[in-house]
């Protein structure tokens, strides 16, 4: 089963394991970076706690405005960056990330970015 994230009416599928080890990193370096209580900390907390197979992350309402769409790129960025260093994604995974996270990326930075990969 996948699980993935969705902005601006836009899927973006990986495995259940890849999207949870990004939703974890995601919570975890918001509450690091912006405080325990800041929306984003918030916002993934929650959805790292309401993980379940199949998931899917809607992002719309936290990326409303240009400061929390930056906010959150900061935070892509860098949940990108410590799970590849840490090893996290077989070859498969890291095509994944360089495949779907990138046009996620691309999505929510304002570029057209729709990609798809089988997971």
């Amino acid at each position: 089963m996948s699980a993935g994230f969705t902005v601006d009416d836009v899927e973006f599928m990986g495995t259940n394991g890849a999207v949870e080890a990004y939703v974890d990193c995601l919570a975890s370096l918001a509450a690091e970076r912006f405080g325990p209580i800041a929306p984003l900390a918030t916002f993934f907390r929650e959805q790292q706690e309401g993980c379940f197979p199949g998931r899917v992350v809607f992002l719309d309402e936290m990326l409303a405005d240009p400061n929390s769409r930056s906010q959150f790129l900061e935070l892509l960025d860098a949940a990108t960056d410590r799970l590849l260093r840490d090893g996290a994604f077989t070859d498969y995974g890291q095509a994944w990330v360089s495949s779907i996270v990138a046009a996620l990326r691309a999505q929510v930075a304002g570029k057209a970015g729709h990609a798809t990969l089988g997971t």
